[in-house]
């Protein structure tokens, strides 16, 4: 059996020490730098000759571009010394938000092309797809990608594990603090046993006329009953909050007692007025800073009485708690789920094993 190796990019420090913990192994030595004019530097200080080598590495704003540059130089690093193989852990794929499909509304509105074209957007997956594996890769594993696609851009094993148990088992745990739950996702309520509703969002679907393209305003809808329950949102990610509040609202008017957002990944964009949020989101268009966002969006409307994430990213917990205050807040540990997938590669057990079930 091949030895393995367990390293970490910059990014979440944290949970790579949570999970080599886990796995009874200590971290690998590597020295993370950038040069003087912006290039990031690698140097891997352990041995990776024929050895299985796991790297992790998740994309927290604003850093995701020099996170994806220094995982794929991590990659090509292991690979030109003799890895046996290189698998990248990516609790939060990039760019898998970045579907294709028609032009925001504001471009196609302002848009002078005539009626035989209409502005497309790329899906940037694939491109990523392309990068880690002329890197390298040899294996990819990651949690609740935002278009499921994504599986079918690579050429090599794509292991795509699922934050639904974790979710699961809290609902189960606290289900005596709610009042006839109801959940807006119906793989989950077929799984859990309870009632479901749906929230219907009519996306813009451009209509081509001679010479303008109209965008049809989106028109959400509330399908089921709602009126004196607790209601269970669940949405892969969360950036501006926006969807999520305005679901939560929605609830609330039918009558719903109180609304809970499950959520995998929390990116919570914050209020780019506030200097001190300024190192998570980064610097914005002039135009949308007036924009109350994330977490300040979240601190200032309580129609969501609780939001639970997971750890997928950095600093969610404190930056979070010191937002919303620790009892709204609730922060589900994903390193046992990461260890056992990493645990089960290595020793080529089955990995969908974990697709329903919570890892010990």
């Amino acid at each position: 059996m091949k030895q393995i190796v367990f390293f970490s990019g910059s990014s979440h420090q944290e949970l790579a020490y949570s999970i080599s913990k886990r796995l009874g192994l200590p971290l690998g030595k590597v020295t993370l730098s950038t040069f003087s004019n912006g290039e990031t530097s690698v140097e891997i200080g352990d041995s990776v000759r024929e050895k299985n080598v796991f790297i992790l590495q998740t994309f927290d704003p604003p850093h995701a571009h020099s996170r994806l540059m220094e995982l794929l130089i991590m990659i090509t690093s292991c690979k030109t010394a003799s890895a046996h193989r290189v698998t990248a852990v990516l609790p939060l794929f990039p760019y898998g938000k970045a579907g294709p499909g028609f032009a925001s509304d504001e471009l196609l509105q302002q848009s002078e092309i005539g009626w035989h074209y209409i502005p497309w957007r790329p899906r940037s997956g694939k491109l990523i797809a392309n990068l880690l594996m002329v890197a390298g890769a040899d294996h990819v594993i990651t949690l609740d990608v935002h278009d499921p696609q994504c599986q079918g851009f690579f050429n090599i094993p794509f292991d795509h594990l699922r934050f639904q148990p974790l979710l699961i088992k809290w609902v189960h745990e606290n289900m005596s603090t709610m009042k006839r739950p109801m959940i807006v996702a119906t793989s989950m309520a077929q799984s859990m046993g309870i009632d479901f509703a749906l929230i219907h969002d009519v996306n813009p679907i451009p209509s081509m006329g001679h010479r303008s393209i109209k965008p049809i305003t989106k028109q959400p809808r509330l399908v089921g009953e709602v009126s004196g329950r607790t209601v269970l949102l669940v949405d892969d990610i969360a950036i501006t909050c926006n969807t999520l509040i305005r679901a939560a609202e929605m609830c609330l008017q039918h009558g719903a007692e109180r609304v809970i957002a499950l959520v995998t990944h929390a990116l919570f964009a914050t209020n780019v007025e506030n200097p001190a949020d300024d190192h998570l989101i980064g610097e914005l268009d002039a135009k949308h800073k007036e924009v109350l966002t994330g977490i300040s969006l979240l601190a200032s409307n309580m129609s969501l009485s609780t939001i639970v994430v997971s750890n997928s990213l950095p600093n969610i917990a404190q930056n979070t708690i010191k937002k919303l205050g620790s009892k709204r807040i609730v922060i589900l540990d994903t390193a046992p789920l990461l260890a056992e997938a990493i645990r089960r590669i290595h020793f080529g057990e089955s990995v969908s094993y974990l697709f329903d079930r919570v890892a010990i």
